[in-house]
């Protein structure tokens, strides 16, 4: 007995066009102003944890940290500027795992790099901040 399968084929509907999504906030950041490396580094705190400043800027600052961070969330950044505390919100842009600091035996640490935005500056804050880096950038001046 031949029996014989017939076949139908429906042309396949064209698949829906999608737009591309913009690129992600993290690689859209443009720096504004001069950034100024923080020779040895500063003390300061990120919410409740300790870290160091590494480099700052008009637009913000970059930090080295042991517990992690979460990308576009609002921070509660506290340092010292030109000898007075400062205290001002920033947001985490980008954060990255730079290297490993040994602890206790064989135990290692992971040691984050996280660029922070800053948010909401008031123009007395804004001001501070452009004085110190214009006086860290004097020549001879650096700490």
């Amino acid at each position: 007995m031949n029996e014989s399968c017939l076949v139908f084929t429906l042309p396949m509907p064209d698949p829906p066009v999608t737009e591309v999504p913009p690129p992600r906030q993290e690689y859209n950041i443009q720096r504004r102003g001069a950034r100024v490396r923080i020779r040895g580094g500063a003390s300061a705190k990120l919410q409740f944890w300790d870290v160091t400043l590494l480099d700052i800027s008009r637009s913000g600052v970059l930090l080295a940290h042991t517990d992690r961070v979460r990308v576009g969330e609002l921070y509660l950044l506290a340092l010292q500027v030109e000898g007075r505390p400062l205290t001002v919100m920033a947001r985490a842009v980008r954060s990255f795992v730079s290297h490993f600091i040994p602890v206790a035996g064989d135990e290692r640490r992971i040691v984050y790099h996280t660029g922070m935005e800053f948010s909401a500056l008031t123009d007395e804050t804004a001001e501070r901040i452009s004085a110190y880096i214009h006086r860290l950038r004097a020549p001879g001046l650096a700490p």
